[in-house]
C-alpha cells in the first residue's frame, strides 16, 4: 500500500528531541506520508525545538495545554486527511519495515479499523502487554492503594504468527487505524487522560462494527514512559484511578462507579498521608 495514504502522528510532551526522532525514523520508512507533531501543552519551549528538529514537511500542531493522551492524538487525528493514520508514542521505535506491514495489512480488509504491533524491549524479546478487559470488581480493587496495576490483570502475550483479530488494544504505542473508523467513532474519548483508552476505544470500534488486528510479525520497540514524570506516583497513578472510575461509569453503571470512588478515595488520602509524612 502507498504510504502517501498514511498520516503519521506523533505526540510529544516535553520530549521533543524524542518525539522528532521517532517521527523521523517514521518518516524514512514512509517515504510521501503526511508527518504531524502535536505538542500537548509542554510549556518548555518544545515546540521550537521539534520546528528545529522535524523532518522537512512536517506540520507542528500545539495544543496551549495538556489534553491528555487522547486529547492530543485526536488533534493530530483532526488536522489530517488521509484514509489512514498512525499514532506514535514518543518513545515507539520501528524495526525493519512494521509501519509499512501495518499499513498493507489494515488496507487488506474493508472492515478492518484498526491494526496493532507486537510490542518488544530492546532485548528483542516480547514484552507482556495490556490485558482483555478484567471484570468490574477487579476494576475497582485496582483503585485501592498501590493497586492500580492489578486492573490490568495478567499481561497479554501475543503469540508468534500471522496476524489474528483481538478485542482490545494490548498496547497503543503505535496503532494504525482506517480514518473512517476513528473518525466514525469520534475519536479518542479525552475524559481518559491517561490510560484505559484501549479498552474504550475497541468496545467503542467493536461496537460500530470495525475489526481489530495485532501483526505479531511486525514489531515495535517501547522503552515505556517516555513522557512520564518521574517517580511515577502520585501523578501516574491518580490518573489511572481517574481513569477506571471513568471506564466505570461509562459502562457499568453509578453502581460500579461510586464503589470505584470509594476505593479511588481511599488511596487519594493515603498517598496525602504519605506526601505529609515524608515531607
Amino acid at each position: 500500500m502507498d504510504p502517501s495514504l498514511l498520516d503519521v502522528i506523533v505526540l510529544n510532551w516535553r520530549t521533543p528531541d524524542m518525539s522528532a526522532e521517532g517521527l523521523r525514523l517514521a518518516a524514512e520508512s514512509l517515504p510521501g506520508a503526511a508527518l504531524y507533531l502535536v505538542d500537548n501543552g509542554s510549556g518548555d519551549g518544545s515546540p521550537e525545538r521539534l520546528r528545529q528538529l522535524a523532518p522537512p514537511g512536517t506540520t507542528v500542531i500545539e495544543t496551549g495545554r495538556n489534553l491528555g493522551f487522547g486529547g492530543g492524538f485526536n488533534a493530530g487525528i483532526r488536522a489530517g486527511k488521509r484514509p489512514f493514520l498512525i499514532t506514535l508514542n514518543s518513545d515507539a521505535r520501528p524495526t525493519g519495515s512494521v509501519y509499512r506491514e501495518l499499513l498493507d495489512h489494515c488496507a487488506s480488509d474493508d472492515r478492518l479499523g484498526a491494526v496493532t504491533p507486537q510490542t518488544i524491549g530492546h532485548d528483542n524479546l516480547p514484552v507482556g502487554q495490556m490485558a482483555p478487559e478484567p471484570p468490574a470488581w477487579r476494576l475497582v480493587v485496582g483503585c485501592l492503594p498501590g493497586a492500580w496495576r492489578l486492573a490490568q490483570a495478567k499481561p497479554y502475550w501475543p503469540k508468534a504468527g500471522p496476524p489474528e483479530m483481538i478485542d482490545w488494544f494490548p498496547s497503543m504505542c503505535a496503532t494504525l487505524f482506517r480514518r473512517a473508523a476513528i473518525e466514525g467513532i469520534g475519536g479518542f474519548d479525552s475524559d481518559y487522560f491517561l490510560g484505559w483508552e484501549e479498552w474504550d476505544l475497541a468496545r467503542r470500534l467493536r461496537a460500530a462494527g470495525w475489526k481489530i488486528a495485532i501483526h505479531p510479525g511486525a514489531a515495535v520497540v517501547h522503552e515505556g514512559q517516555g513522557s512520564t514524570p518521574k517517580p511515577l506516583t502520585p501523578w501516574r497513578s491518580k490518573h489511572a484511578r481517574d481513569g477506571i472510575c471513568h471506564h466505570l461509569r461509562k459502562y457499568y453503571g453509578p453502581g460500579w462507579y461510586a464503589a470505584g470512588r470509594l476505593t479511588s478515595g481511599i488511596a487519594d488520602l493515603y498517598m496525602g498521608l504519605r506526601a505529609r509524612s515524608m515531607g
